[in-house]
């Protein structure tokens, strides 16, 4: 195309050449004059017809540079588009990439967390990631060695000032029994009343400690060695019975529903851990009001519910209760101060049983559920 737009510029200053002589012979003479003009004017024309193929080739090579020109803005759109697409797209892997190597470390610092709220001062805080994670992980697992010393310390601390106490109570209880028998020397009603009252507190002092030491041992003693077969229904039945002396105080009705299980467990944990829920619902219950236990089984385990018709536990107090000494802030919570030791016991002696204990959501009442694994005996029990 170059080459032949060339050759007719050549052509084209050629007849021009050749117009421009015509032109000044034609002033050389009259005879010579028309002929020359002639002449000039069919170079004219023939130069007429160079410079439109010469406009002609011009548009031509115009517009296959724009074709090109436009060709290459198309690909070079597309290439921006699909490295701007390439671009986001590494971006958001990258994000995401991030996102997952950051949310694994925080995830398990988030679930470390959880398990020192929880008391859990035995599982290792193990954390995977960055460095700056790791080492934060490290100083988490440092507090958890300390708390888990304190602890361990505050353990040895209470099973040895509670063994302490006892031996003093023992003989504040024996003197007080002998006075209280008049063995030394008759009594007055004044004295009477005295010895009693030291008799009633020395045994509920008793009680407090052998509490503590319960507590104790659940929280140091891991799991329990002598599991056996128990029967639930025959355990429930016996356990609730013993309250019968506290629910005729408070005219309380007992409802039960239960149905043969059987579970391999500690028979004295389950004993405790039942007759602290028994208790705390009768404890809770107004007069006149019911304590009910209703017991259904799945294929893999038994579900107790203990219930009263007291006072709902407060959502934002489920997850403390079961903390010790933790005492519910209600009214009626006033008139039936404990040790605040009782459902703590039971979560312990749950957890150490392969069980599970929740707070059911209820507009009135304390409602415990209470989960244990079946055993094989009583799974055919169901299927018989």
């Amino acid at each position: 195309m170059e080459q032949d737009f060339r050759k007719l510029l050549i052509q084209f200053q050629a007849r021009e050449g050749k117009i421009l002589s015509s032109l000044q012979l034609a002033h050389q003479g009259p005879e010579s004059k028309e002929r020359h003009i002639t002449n000039a004017l069919a170079l004219f024309s023939e130069l007429n017809k160079r410079a439109l193929l010469i406009n002609s080739a011009i548009n031509g090579f115009m517009n296959d540079e724009l074709s090109k020109l436009k060709a290459s803005k198309l690909a070079a759109q597309k290439t921006l588009l699909w490295q701007t697409l390439s671009f986001i797209l590494l971006t958001v892997v990258m994000i995401l990439l991030l996102a997952f190597i950051i949310s694994q470390p925080i995830n398990q610092i988030d679930q470390g967390i959880d398990r020192l709220g929880k008391g859990d001062f035995s599982t290792p805080i193990i954390i995977t990631g960055p460095k700056d994670l790791e080492a934060l992980g490290q100083k988490i697992n440092w507090l958890r060695e300390r708390l888990f010393n304190l602890e361990r310390e505050k353990t040895k601390f209470i099973a040895h000032i509670s063994h302490d106490l006892k031996t003093p109570l023992a003989s504040i209880r024996e003197g007080s029994g002998i006075l209280q028998e008049e063995l030394v020397g008759s009594l007055n009603k004044q004295q009477y009343a005295v010895t009693k009252i030291l008799t009633k507190n020395c045994i509920k002092l008793q009680k407090l400690i052998d509490t503590i030491l319960d507590f104790n041992m659940a929280k140091a003693g891991g799991k329990p060695k002598s599991h056996s077969l128990i029967s639930l229904k025959s355990l429930l039945e016996q356990t609730a019975s013993e309250q019968t002396t506290q629910m005729l105080a408070k005219n309380i009705h007992l409802d039960l529903h239960l149905v043969a299980a059987t579970i391999l467990a500690d028979k004295r944990q389950i004993e405790t851990l039942f007759e602290n829920l028994f208790s705390n619902a009768v404890k809770f219950s107004p007069k006149n009001g019911i304590v009910r236990c209703t017991m259904r089984k799945t294929d893999s385990e038994v579900k107790c519910v203990i219930s009263n018709t007291g006072p709902a536990i407060p959502p934002e107090e489920k997850d403390k209760i079961f903390s010790p000494f933790y005492q519910v802030k209600s009214d009626n919570s006033r008139h039936t101060q404990g040790s605040g030791l009782g459902l703590a016991i039971v979560k312990e002696y749950v957890s150490q049983n392969n069980g599970t204990i929740t707070v059911l959501d209820h507009t009135s009442g304390g409602h415990f559920l209470v989960s244990f694994p079946l055993t094989d005996t009583a799974r055919s029990e169901k299927e018989g």
